[in-house]
């Protein structure tokens, strides 16, 4: 109960509540069967949050993916061949763009990837970090990437690269679908990897026939 956590976890008064759990009970008591005053001492539950991976890939495409499954395909494909990123014990691989469809449903690339808060986010590298949170990731209270997403499915170094992103819905649609054109008369949102700041994901509109990376991340 979020009105029982020790002034946020932050007090060992014995007049203040703190919910606790059973690790013995298998039913709802596990996580909240009472409240003990916080001058107690009691163990804690801890959960592992893996990290993810990201990198961007060494080929390049036009925006007509066929869809965002289409640039989730492309990013596995890449995963799958490459030296660095298939060894990480990752089986899920998607694209950093938005989706939905024009005129319907619409998800951001952070909505439609749902990755845990508090994930870690590493290089292909298995050492480098790009950001701590997944609210680092996507810039929430403009914090900066740790370092640059610069290496490729490889490990290795790829710089200047621009990437289709669509962070929120400017994805090359073709009227129907996001990711399906490759026109020169629709545009597409990029970002450019030398970018630690928000230019990484959202650096300008670009025409759908031109060829550009992608940010690939797994989990």
């Amino acid at each position: 109960d979020i009105n029982y956590t020790c002034s946020n976890w932050t007090t060992t008064s014995g007049a203040v509540l703190g919910e606790v759990g059973l690790s013995s009970q298998i039913d709802g008591t596990w996580y909240m069967e009472d409240n003990h005053t916080c001058n107690n001492t009691r163990k804690i539950y801890c959960i592992n949050t893996p990290p993810a991976y990201v990198f961007v890939t060494s080929t390049t495409y036009n925006g007509n993916f066929g869809g965002e499954a289409g640039a989730d395909a492309a990013c596995a494909t890449r995963a799958a061949a490459g030296s660095a990123s298939s060894n990480l014990g990752v089986t899920r691989w998607r694209a950093i763009v938005a989706g939905g469809t024009f005129g319907g449903t619409n998800y951001t690339a952070r909505q439609r990837l749902s990755i845990p808060h508090n994930t870690t986010f590493l290089l292909v590298d298995n050492s480098t970090n790009v950001a701590i949170t997944e609210s680092g990731l996507f810039f929430d209270n403009a914090q900066s990437l740790v370092n640059l997403i610069n290496k490729d499915e490889n490990g290795a170094t790829l710089n200047n690269a621009t990437s289709w992103v669509g962070m929120t819905t400017d994805g090359c649609n073709n009227g129907t679908n996001y990711w399906s054109s490759s026109s020169s008369g629709a545009y597409g949102a990029t970002g450019y990897n030398n970018n630690s700041n928000s230019g990484w994901f959202s650096q300008s509109a670009s025409q759908c026939n031109n060829n550009y990376h992608l940010y690939c991340v797994g989990q």
